[in-house]
């Protein structure tokens, strides 16, 4: 549910509560007693067993749950103190009552410091977390990283074909740089593919009997992502070894294989299942392993003293690839290419629960504010052994992730995304696939720390998407990791000011808010090399060629989402639109003015109209217009007579087109 549709049953449960205090005295009591209940059933659930503070649902109730009982046992103990040392104040027994006068305010002060500690402050992370990579000196920024994004024309993910996604494969791959450069023949490969579970699970995560489709399952990796991916290894690699390495978290991994569509990949070497092959049971000597610590002061998982086991093939091959799926999670906020392998690719006889039940949560610790010694774990097992590439089944996305329980519907948690993304840099990968499933990657620990060290690029102003853009496909998921998520789905207000050709250059003025981050030049759809990340207002940029048409090129303009608006040189910005014929000229007379001003357009169709004033904070100054309207030319004044001084952005949007211009309000 969504916090409209909760404002919505608010407002429809207080409706219904004014129309007769019998009912409303009912409904409180009914909440009063479903509060109750589930305060119990959370206690019930969980102190027997405290690893079950980690499922989603006991996740969301913790901080409230846990926050409720530290209130009611403080407020308790100081209650009865105070009535004992009034008791023995009475009797002249003055030690007593002292001692309790004490114990009583000592109550109070640990609920004091205890309660505010479980505050929901706990599940919001910093915006950035401790962010040592710095920018460069200057606006220009070659890119640090390439994602690419390819995406289906299929109406729906189901109907995309093996020879479809084959050619997207191959299309994603070539997109991001291809493989030329790191596999050579003879090579020893290791694909680290997603099958956490193949069926429902129930709401104590053991697996049902409702089996998991094959293909599009928006859990586990699609075996037709892994066979096009084994054709272009084996392709550059006619004579070397090619492994399918995962251990699944719940279930037989061979088993879980097998229902998959694993098994019947063709030019696999060796399918090689980690609860199988990596030694017995807690044998941390096993031929099968490697043990590896991390350089002095890279290690964050205090609780493994630097030691790491790993599978010996896993550790030792000369390529290792990311096959995951694009999902949340509902501790690490997002499960990508970088938690495939930190907790998919640990030796299970080391780090499972039991021999019957694989999965590692009960002993690799996900809790701590914001899961902190998850993601700790992530990062240094990571480090570790580093991924090469990666290529995401991003087919189809999951919400509520990594895996489907019976109460939460799969069926109803799938998006229709029908893309494959790749990337030489998993890091960079998971960044753009957070944004796409609204996770800001800049508050997943695990990527900034990665980040930091120099194992990738997490920060979105220094990626480059090659193909379809993540404004396009992003979405709204529900996540139980709700700490690392945004909620601006607004492209960014921005303006072209001047602009001038000089040669191969562009010299290039814009007036942007303030939550602008990055922008990109594109000359006849292709993206030129530099990045600009700063100085937006004046900047030049080598266009690698002489341009004598502005129509060639775009202005796209990123805040830190990606939410992206794209201009054209000219007296207009104008928003992509999949009609040319619909356009808006808009501009203003006098500028500047003081205090009223004319704002003029022009309409080429009928079109629903809204015309709005902002600072450039992106706060909203005036609306001036919003109705239909038809085409042809309009005027709308603007009397300012209020407003300070400074620069505003002037924002008319006709049914899909957008246009932006600058006004300068002088006294």
């Amino acid at each position: 549910m969504n916090v409209i549709n909760c404002f919505k049953l608010l407002f429809m449960v207080k409706s219904m509560m004014s129309k007769g205090r019998g009912f409303g005295q009912k409904m409180r009591l009914s909440a009063k007693i479903m509060g109750l209940a589930a305060l119990i059933w959370f206690l019930i659930r969980v102190i027997p067993k405290p690893s079950r503070a980690a499922y989603p649902c006991q996740r969301t109730a913790f901080p409230l749950a846990t926050a409720f009982v530290i209130w009611f046992a403080g407020l308790a103990g100081s209650c009865i103190s105070f009535k004992k040392a009034k008791s023995y104040a009475r009797q002249s027994r003055y030690k007593l009552t002292v001692g309790f006068a004490v114990l009583a305010i000592a109550f109070l002060a640990w609920f004091a410091i205890r309660s505010s500690n479980m505050s929901f402050a706990d599940i919001v992370a910093p915006r950035e977390i401790e962010l040592q990579q710095n920018p460069t000196t200057g606006p220009l920024v070659s890119p640090r990283a390439v994602v690419s994004i390819v995406r289906s024309q299929k109406a729906t993910a189901i109907e995309i074909d093996s020879l479809e996604i084959e050619s997207m494969v191959r299309q994603a791959v070539a997109m991001a740089g291809g493989l030329d450069s790191l596999i050579r023949d003879g090579y020893t490969v290791v694909l680290k593919p997603n099958l956490i579970a193949t069926a429902i699970l129930d709401d104590n995560y053991y697996p049902t009997n409702e089996l998991l489709p094959k293909k599009v399952n928006a859990v586990t990796t699609d075996y037709r992502v892994i066979q096009a991916v084994v054709h272009l290894i084996r392709e550059k690699n006619p004579h070397g070894k090619i492994y399918i390495m995962e251990g699944s978290g719940i279930g037989a991994t061979r088993d879980n294989m097998k229902k998959m569509g694993w098994l019947d990949i063709t030019g696999v070497d060796e399918f090689i299942c980690l609860d199988k092959a990596c030694g017995a049971w807690r044998d941390k000597t096993a031929k099968e392993l490697v043990k590896v610590s991390l350089p002095e002061g890279k290690a964050l998982y205090t609780a493994a003293r630097n030691e790491y086991y790993l599978n010996r093939i896993y550790h030792e091959a000369d390529v290792v690839i990311s096959l995951p799926v694009l999902k949340t999670h509902s501790n690490a906020a997002v499960t990508g290419a970088v938690k495939n392998v930190g907790i998919g690719a640990t030796p299970i006889n080391i780090y499972g629960a039991s021999t019957t039940r694989q999965w590692r949560v009960d002993t690799i610790n996900h809790g701590g504010a914001n899961n902190t010694n998850l993601h700790d774990w992530i990062h240094d097992y990571y480090l570790c052994r580093p991924v090469n590439f990666a290529v995401m089944d991003a087919l189809t996305g999951m919400e509520n992730g990594p895996t489907p329980v019976k109460s939460d519907p799969v069926s109803l948690r799938r998006k229709n995304t029908r893309c494959i993304l790749a990337s030489s840099d998993p890091v960079a990968l998971d960044a753009i696939e957070s944004l796409i499933i609204q996770v800001d990657p800049m508050r997943v620990r695990h990527l900034m720390k990665l980040y930091n060290d120099g194992a990738g690029c997490a920060d979105p102003r220094y990626i480059r998407v090659a193909g379809v853009r993540v404004d396009q496909i992003k979405d709204r998921y529900l996540n139980a990791g709700n700490y690392a998520c945004y909620n601006d789905f607004n492209p960014p207000i921005a303006a072209v000011d001047s602009f001038k050709f000089d040669g191969n250059s562009l010299h290039l003025g814009l007036t942007v808010e303030a939550k602008v981050k990055k922008v990109e030049i594109a000359v006849e759809g292709t993206f030129i090399d530099p990045i600009v990340v700063s100085d937006f207002g004046n900047f030049t940029v080598n266009l690698g060629k002489g341009v004598s048409d502005p129509s060639c090129v775009k202005v796209y303009v990123y805040d830190s989402y990606l939410n992206c608006t794209i201009l054209g040189l000219g007296t207009t910005g104008v928003r992509e639109t999949k009609n040319p014929e619909d356009f808006i000229l808009l501009q203003n007379y006098p500028n500047p003015f003081n205090p009223v001003t004319t704002i003029t357009f022009t309409l080429s169709a009928r079109a629903n109209v809204s015309l709005k004033i902002y600072d450039l904070l992106g706060r909203e100054v005036a609306t001036l217009l919003d109705k239909e309207l038809p085409a042809g030319n309009h005027s709308q004044v603007w009397n300012a007579i209020n407003i300070p001084s400074g620069e505003y952005l002037c924002r008319l949007q006709a049914n899909s087109v957008v246009d932006t211009c600058k006004l300068i309000l002088v006294r």
